[in-house]
């Protein structure tokens, strides 16, 4: 009798702890979800402010004036820009280093360009590959 009282005691105990191991795991994991989900929410709030989309109003070697829906923005390139045309980078194409590209050779007025940039920092511009751009 004694036994089994020791027994039914035992698996009592090793029930609890396993239950109370579990609920700590799935609190913890959700405080966890909750915060990644809080930065990530943050970071894409902030990508969607960063990102412009228009038609090319102007194109010199290295500036860019572009039409978005409420205005001309004119942005700088440098060397540090990613330039791509569709998926392929142009800026890096050997990734050896960054170079700087010629716009004007690439982008053509009215194209339709994309462009990552912030304040008076330029990412990246983009643009489809013209056999793709819809005339």
């Amino acid at each position: 009798m004694r036994k089994k009282i020791i027994a039914i005691s035992l698996v009592l105990v090793i029930s609890v702890g396993i239950g109370v191991g579990v609920k700590y795991y799935k609190n913890t994991e959700s405080v966890q979800t909750k915060e990644e989900s809080t930065v990530v929410s943050n970071k894409k709030q902030e990508l969607e402010i960063m990102k412009y989309q228009g038609d090319v109003l102007d194109v010199k070697p290295n500036q860019i004036t572009i039409k978005t829906k409420d205005k001309a923005i004119t942005y700088t390139t440098d060397k540090n820009t990613i330039i791509q045309e569709g998926t392929t980078l142009l800026s890096n194409p050997d990734g050896k280093g960054n170079i700087e590209v010629d716009l004007t050779t690439c982008l053509k007025l009215g194209m339709k360009v994309n462009i990552l940039a912030q304040e008076d920092k330029v990412f990246n511009v983009q643009w489809e590959q013209l056999s793709l751009q819809k005339s």
